[in-house]
């Protein structure tokens, strides 16, 4: 084949391989899934067809022949993505256009650059006699594979730092940027212009090596003086600067291990069976989150059945917020755990924990798994099985929730957006949204271990199938499955709510994820000081997704915060009776109605909508707010708290500092009433101080709580205060009191009682 003809054959597979995945769901137009597909095929095929079309002739025309084959490919691959989203539509122009410019087309231009290399080295190579006689009538072979060593062993080095260190995200001189994160969809690659000006400084380098570089009649290279020292200095600091930025890649953001994150957060606090690392303003919560650890490692090692004796202790990161957990290990809001490496990686967040017990099954249920990530699926866990993994974790480790697995996982079945087993124990686990596939994967997992016992679940995780296992496909135990949900009764409140959680596609499944979340983000830290900007932001998400609620109400909000509250009404009340939205998200609406009466003084007309909400939601958090502002709309001192607390004024949101203020006075008021009492202890306990907040809670007890939702939040709180202070008498004390009172959602009751045993 000519080289012609080779440069025209790779011009027509990328743009092939372009417009191909364009048809994908997520794919059509400049993305980030598009980029990371482009950057994993493309670059080989630019490595291996500049490999090939290398004819010996000077280095430096050698070199420029295969960048400009880089450019013409990457060009190609931009074309088809370009196709597709004049097809589909573009999600965001400006940032795909930014993301794979900066990944797979840089990529597939240094790929290139790097064919040019392979191919000097196999020239090199093939003028040795001993190679000659290797290659023997393949000599195309060797060009062939040292092309495709530079992608796939980049490729290879980054999943080997994946198995080696916390990281989760990767920066790669071919792919680009993985951000490692699947629910992560607010995507934060700045680090990615600093490493492709490593990319450039590299070429700088192997530009001003191949100026110099002259070709002997034997075909070898050899370097000459051009007598110009500047392009000297330049080689020099272009390749210094290149390796420096490599060298400092922890700084930079660019790679990770645990020594550099240990030696970042610089401090470490042990437990019984867990070790944890943070900085050093974190050693409170990271006392408490050890001790909590130990408890959880004690309970799950017998509810996952394993052997008893020593076990080399977990590690937990704990970092300070979202922001620096991405920049460190890569997953920003979403909780990840390494079973092979028995770590886990958390922020800061209230006591106890809400997903370290979640993580922790995933670490422990390591002892049952094999394969070198000790994970559930085939082939040694290589091939995961998700539906197993985060089901394990889910039935070992219930939210504190109104509802369980089992009762979501039945409402689910009622409003018919339960996912299939066949779907939750494959990869299209991740098609629904991933509440419902938790949920209902959870679900399934506790049924089997009623029946069997810890036993078959132990050999699931395993690799085994479930016929092995039960003697059952899972038809059958599908059905048996439905049969028991079948039979829980679940109110209607439930139902609309799980509407809301459930009836939503996943992630995979949505149109633009990544730009509309992150203008959400955007919009939402804006809505109070910049309402105008923050309500563009909220409409151009709306041009993407027509019924996100979350910008429904935002765009509600900033007109609120804009002082146009007739707009802001309308908005409410457009929303209220708005079909294409869950029958949950219309009653918030409604509520917010409520809302701006409450703080307009029309306190009757705000109580009417008040009851008429209270009477379709099952939410108990809703219900106490709901029923705090019902019953006191009418009160003098407590109707300006409760705005001040819950709603804001006309041009703030919820402001904490006023709140306290009045609550302070409707308290000076109230010598008989502990609601506010109550309402500030939970302040202080949303704040972490945890024993101003026993304190307050205290005097709510002692003074009354005249709704009997907010006296169970106050034992509730109680209970968390003293477990986060190590007072377990006075958690067991506010327990017995808790469990007395009537309506306690039972999820909530087993929390309660769970978190009382671990604090003893």
């Amino acid at each position: 084949m000519t080289v012609a003809r080779g440069r025209a054959l790779a011009l027509g597979v990328v743009t092939a391989v372009g417009l191909a995945l364009g048809f994908l769901p997520q794919l059509a137009g400049p993305s980030y899934e598009l980029a990371l597909a482009v950057g994993l095929v493309c670059p080989s095929i630019a490595a291996t067809t500049a490999a090939l079309s290398h004819r010996r002739r000077a280095p430096l025309s050698e070199l420029f022949d295969a960048i400009h084959l880089g450019v013409t490919l990457a060009l190609a691959a931009l074309g088809a993505a370009l196709v597709h989203g004049v097809r589909a539509g573009f999600c965001d122009l400006r940032a795909g256009l930014h993301l794979f410019a900066l990944g797979p087309m840089a990529g597939i231009v240094l790929a290139a650059a790097w064919g040019f290399c392979a191919a000097e080295l196999a020239c090199a190579l093939e003028s040795r006699a001993a190679a000659r006689r290797a290659l023997g009538r393949r000599p195309r072979l060797l060009r062939i594979a040292l092309g495709l060593a530079g992608p796939l062993g980049s490729a290879s080095s980054s999943l080997a730092l994946f198995y080696a260190t916390p990281m989760v995200f990767a920066f790669d001189p071919f792919v680009g940027y993985f951000s490692g994160a699947l629910y992560d969809t607010v995507l934060a690659y700045g680090q990615l212009t600093s490493y492709r000006a490593a990319s450039l400084l590299t070429l700088t380098a192997l530009y001003v090596a191949a100026l110099h570089a002259r070709r002997t009649t034997s075909g070898r290279l050899a370097l000459v003086s051009l007598g110009r020292p500047g392009l000297a200095a330049l080689f020099v600091v272009a390749l210094a600067a290149s390796v420096a930025t490599v060298a400092l890649g922890n700084e930079l953001g660019h790679w990770q291990t645990r020594d550099t994150i240990t030696r970042a957060l610089g401090e470490s606090t042990a437990s019984e069976s867990c070790v944890v690392l943070h900085e050093p303003a974190l050693a409170e919560e990271a006392a408490r989150v050890a001790k909590e650890c130990s408890a959880h490692t004690r309970e799950l090692s017998q509810w996952l059945g394993l052997a008893p004796g020593p076990r080399p202790p977990v590690t937990a990161f704990l970092f300070k917020s979202a922001e620096q957990k991405r920049f460190f290990m890569g997953a920003g809001h979403t909780s990840i755990a390494k079973p092979w490496r028995r770590e886990l990686y958390l922020q800061t967040d209230e006591t106890p924990h809400p997903v370290l017990r979640h993580e922790l099954v995933h670490v422990l249920a390591a002892a049952h798994a094999r394969g070198p990530f000790a994970v559930a699926g085939a082939i040694g866990g290589l091939v995961p099985n998700p539906g197993v993994i985060e089901g394990l974790a889910e039935a070992a480790a219930p939210r504190d929730d109104d509802l369980g697995v089992d009762e979501w996982s039945a409402a689910m079945r009622r409003i018919g957006v339960l996912p299939r087993l066949e779907h939750l124990f494959s990869l299209r686990f991740f098609a629904a949204a991933s509440g419902a596939s938790y949920t209902a994967a959870g679900s399934f997992l506790l049924h089997l271990r009623k029946l069997h016992g810890p036993v078959p679940l132990a050999r699931l995780y395993r690799g085994e199938s479930f016929e092995e296992i039960v003697g059952e496909g899972l038809g059958e135990l599908e059905k048996r499955w439905w049969s028991e949900l079948d039979g829980i009764r679940v109110t209607s409140a439930a139902i609309a709510e799980a509407r809301l959680r459930f009836d939503r596609p996943g992630v995979l499944g949505r149109r633009c994820p990544h730009e509309v979340d992150r203008l959400l983000a955007d919009a939402g830290g804006r809505t109070d000081a910049e309402p105008r900007r923050a309500l563009e932001g909220f409409e151009k998400a709306l041009a993407l997704d027509a019924a996100n609620v979350r910008a429904l109400f935002g765009v509600a909000a900033c007109h609120d915060r804009a002082r146009r509250a007739e707009l802001s009404e309308a908005s409410l009340v457009s929303l209220a009776v708005n079909a294409s939205v869950p029958e949950a998200a219309q009653l918030s609406a409604r509520e917010k109605v409520g809302d701006l009466l409450l703080r307009r003084g029309e306190r009757a007309r705000a109580r009417e909508v008040f009851a008429e909400v209270m009477a379709r939601v099952g939410d108990e958090g809703r219900l106490r707010t709901l029923e705090l502002k019902h019953a006191y709309a009418d009160h003098d001192e407590a109707r300006p708290a409760l705005v001040a607390l819950l709603i804001g004024t006309t041009h703030t949101g919820p402001d904490s500092a006023e709140a306290l203020d009045r609550l302070a006075l409707w308290r000076g008021h109230s010598a008989s009433d502990g609601t506010p009492d109550y309402l500030i202890a939970r302040q202080h306990f949303l704040a972490r101080r945890y024993a101003f907040a026993l304190e307050g809670l205290g005097d709510a007890r002692l003074k009354g709580l005249s709704l009997p939702r907010v006296a169970a939040e106050a034992e509730r709180l109680t209970i968390r205060a003293a477990c986060a202070l190590g007072e377990p008498a006075t958690a067991e004390a506010a327990f017995a009191r808790y469990e007395r009172m009537p309506g306690l959602p039972r999820e909530r009751l087993r929390a309660m009682r769970d978190l009382v045993g671990r604090c003893r």
